[in-house]
């Protein structure tokens, strides 16, 4: 998966092989929050015509993948257990 692609969630094993290194996984994590991590990073300014513009601060934006990276690997996941359905007492 690219760092662009997107999901709507991350797996639970996919999270759990991030905090042991796999790369591919991490990658996965990073692809999921870029689309919000490229928002926060975006600032504007004026330009030399006097229009207002926005970018994406690239500086801001590896900052903030590189602390999001740090994170994932201090994450230690609490072990799934799936909870057995209670059966009706009826």
């Amino acid at each position: 998966m690219s760092i662009n692609t997107v999901s709507k969630t991350i797996s639970y094993e996919t999270i759990v092989k991030a905090t042991q290194g796999d790369t591919h996984s991490i990658d996965q994590i990073i692809g999921f929050y870029t689309p919000y991590m490229q928002a926060l990073a975006t600032v504007e300014y004026v330009g030399d015509n006097g229009k207002i513009y926005f970018a994406v601060d690239e500086e801001m934006l590896g900052r903030m993948r590189a602390k999001l990276m740090k994170r994932v690997m201090k994450f230690k996941p609490v072990p799934y257990q799936r909870k057995e359905k209670e059966r009706c007492r009826c």
